[in-house]
């Protein structure tokens, strides 16, 4: 709220000074004219998205416009806000849109004549065209008239050059810009690797000293990356000042193209401070007396971990006793973070803002310092640990009688792996060296896993016979040689020991969830899935009618049986390529700032669900915590201090942490990905490799094809391709192609 005034103030205090000065953006609103806007509905609220391929388009997803984003054309109307901002939007009048339609098509036009494709289209011609191609001309179109919030010290990634380039003034249509506007030569032009972000303009006394000679030689030849960071946007000025703050290296290298995706992602990687350091409990460390007294004791239970083989961070554990009734008590063991990470703490603030780990190919990015996530934590072998447990009752059948939450103490016998778990499923028996607490034994173990993996066979199908939908996206997993360069690449394999942890994880998540949202209905940290977006699922199974396949998209039911019919694994696979489009990201919310009917989680088919199980790993998990040992106090006892709205904004933050180490991972993943693919091309004759493609879809200017052995899903545009010419059939939705002669590919 302070940033979002400094903005508004800073703005008044700009146009004052500059009035004799084109201004080319407006002033942000005020904190009070923002907050009276989204009372009143004339304002909304959410988070900046700018488009990778079109960078004059961006859109704004706000919460309870289920089906369409707001569309912003054009960097005046996005107002100074960078990707990634949570802005405050007014929707657009009619002339204002039509202003803007009007933008949009001349600049279609200009693109299309430099590309030569063709004559100029019309309105009518380019709403003829999104018509054919399944393209919906955007719902919602807005401004942005205030940043609510965004980080000033957010570092970019890029390269530096002195040039005259001039900044346009209007709206970056080409129009000659104004020489008021112009980069003077003392200045630099930062060109992020980040698509989304403009052109930072840099005075010459923003580049530290101790690296200027550097940045003279280097923005020459454009050889050396650099990071910078935005100062101020004025609002004469079409692109925003900044500050050069450190030389990155060049580009092409393992290390330095691993920290260009942590910046752009926004992940934290840097070390934790002394005052972070400085909370964490001295070590050695043992249970201290009370928690000993007021803590259910399992450490006598035969509990073990099931992992991937070089886990370090164990946060969860599973345990099973056969009762004398002929039941069973099904215990899931959670490792008790918040017992270290207590609120209003430095140690608590890193936390949520780190909100997440991150998973490189390499590495692991920790959200906690190391001492609580790989030592005081995990859940190890052969060590007391406090934990937060979830116990069912349940029939042989895996009907659930009664559930049982508490804090306990428990000591892990055994940490075992996926192919451990693995191979007693198939049959087979444990290795002996693996180790085992005295305690219990190894045979023992085995038959618990036996009868965990029969339970969860139970469980998963009354889960799909309840209507849940299993759409998974591929995985790849890297195998590294001793300098961490990759020698092999494969598909993830999610096998039936996977799954036998993931049912009992899912449970869990919704046993708490049920539990936190009947005491904190106002207050409760759940985890929604919104149904498709609706144009979206119709194209999708049009398509899907198109390519002979019938799919039922009315419920994720009958959507799961739809796609389980289909037999051919190439056909089902490219069926839920295109199926996962139409698909929403699961975000969390707090239950008092949303009605009870925006709680579903679809794919789940259930109406209550949270995460609770990684807490190491997640910061959402802590505040479940929290919350369910607030909800085990008396009646009279219970009460949880943190506020709706606080609650709310937690809730965002831990969205956009889950957001940033997605984007993270996955640009890890491509990363090794092309240096695998690199290695084997270099192995090659003629530098060519050949691999199996399925096209999922033609289109007028490019083809989007699938390489599953890769998880690739990549649009290939023609203008790449060493093409003679090709035409395309608008009818029949395709395209003939000829190939030029000398690159003709055989």
């Amino acid at each position: 709220q302070q940033q979002q005034q400094q903005h508004a103030s800073s703005d008044k205090q700009a146009a004052r000074k500059q009035q004799a000065r084109r201004v080319i953006y407006v002033a942000h609103h005020s904190q009070a004219e923002v907050a009276e806007g989204l009372r009143a509905g004339t304002l909304v609220e959410g988070k900046l998205r700018v488009s990778q391929r079109a960078r004059n388009e961006a859109y704004v997803t706000v919460e309870g416009y289920e089906d369409y984003d707001v569309f912003i054309y054009g960097q005046v109307l996005r107002n100074r806000a960078l990707d990634g901002d949570t802005v405050a939007v007014a929707l657009l009048t009619e002339k204002e849109r039509e202003q803007a339609r009007k933008a949009k098509r001349e600049a279609e036009n200009q693109r299309r004549q430099r590309n030569g494709d063709g004559d100029a289209m019309t309105a009518d011609s380019i709403n003829a065209a999104n018509d054919a191609h399944g393209h919906v001309e955007p719902a919602l179109w807005g401004k942005i008239v205030a940043i609510v919030d965004s980080n000033p010290q957010r570092q970019f990634v890029g390269t530096l050059s002195k040039s005259r380039l001039m900044q346009d003034a209007t709206t970056n249509n080409g129009k000659k810009p104004n020489e008021d506007t112009a980069a003077p030569s003392s200045h630099w032009w930062f060109r992020p690797t980040d698509k989304a972000i403009p052109m930072i303009l840099v005075p010459h006394e923003q580049i530290p000293k101790s690296i200027q000679t550097l940045v003279n030689s280097a923005a020459m030849t454009g050889s050396m990356l650099f990071t910078a960071k935005v100062v101020r946007w004025p609002l004469s000025y079409m692109n925003p000042l900044g500050q050069i703050v450190d030389v990155l290296g060049p580009p092409g290298h393992l290390d330095t193209e691993t920290k260009i995706l942590l910046i752009n992602a926004q992940v934290r990687s840097d070390p934790f401070s002394q005052p972070i350091l400085d909370c964490l409990p001295s070590l050695p460390w043992s249970i201290p007396d009370v928690e000993l007294a007021a803590r259910y004791d399992m450490r006598s239970f035969c509990i073990f971990s099931i992992d991937p083989a070089t886990s370090k961070d164990l946060d969860d554990a599973v345990s099973c006793t056969r009762n004398e009734n002929g039941n069973y008590s099904i215990g899931v063991h959670i490792a008790d973070v918040s017992h270290f990470v207590t609120p209003h703490t430095a140690l608590d603030e890193e936390a949520q803002k780190r909100s997440s780990t991150t998973y490189l190919v390499d590495r692991a990015i920790p959200m906690l310092p190391p001492l609580l996530c790989e030592q005081l934590c995990s859940l190890q072998p052969g060590v007391d640990r406090l934990a937060f447990s979830v116990i069912w009752h349940m029939t042989p059948e895996g009907r659930i009688l009664d559930t049982w939450f508490g804090r306990t103490i428990i000591r892990s016998c055994c940490q075992l792996s996926y192919e451990h778990a693995q191979t007693v499923i198939e049959g087979g028996e444990l290795p002996d060296n693996l180790k085992v607490d005295r305690a219990h034994s190894a045979a023992q173990i085995a038959e618990d896993i036996r009868l965990l993996h029969k339970l969860s066979q139970g469980l998963r199908k009354r889960r799909y016979d309840d209507g849940a939908v299993s759409i998974h996206s591929v995985k790849l997993a890297f195998d590294l040689d001793e300098a961490g360069m990759p020698v092999d690449c494969h598909v993830y394999e999610r096998k039936a020991s996977h799954i036998l942890i993931e049912e009992f994880m899912l449970l869990a998540n919704i046993s708490v969830a049920k539990r936190i949202a009947v005491t904190f209905p106002e207050q409760a940290l759940l985890r929604r899935h919104a149904p498709p977006i609706s144009r979206r699922m119709d194209s999708f199974t049009e398509l899907s009618q198109q390519l002979g396949h019938h799919i039922d998209g009315s419920s994720s039911q009958r959507l799961q049986e739809s796609l389980a019919a289909i037999d051919d694994p190439e056909v089902a696979h490219v069926l839920c390529c295109l199926c996962i489009k139409s698909m929403r990201r699961a975000r969390y919310f707090c239950t008092g700032a949303m009605d009870i009917t925006g709680f579903h989680h679809y794919a789940l088919n259930t109406p209550l669900y949270t995460h609770f199980t990684s807490p190491i790993r997640r910061y959402a998990d802590i505040i479940v915590h929290r919350l369910l040992a607030a909800s085990l106090m008396t009646a009279a006892a219970i009460k949880y201090s943190v506020p709706t709205e606080k609650m709310r904004q937690l809730a965002r933050q831990c969205n956009y942490g889950k957001d940033r180490a997605k984007k993270a991972q996955d640009a890890s993943s491509m990363l090794y990905l092309a240096l695998y693919l690199d290695r084997l091309i270099t192995r090659t004759a003629r530098g060519l490799l050949r691999r199996d493609a399925i096209v999922l879809e033609v289109l007028d200017r490019a083809v989007r094809v699938s390489i599953m052995e890769y998880d690739i899903d990549q649009r290939i545009y023609l203008k790449w391709l060493p093409l003679h010419k090709s035409t395309w059939n608008e009818e029949a939705q395709s395209q003939m192609l000829w190939w030029k002669a000398d690159d003709m590919i055989t």
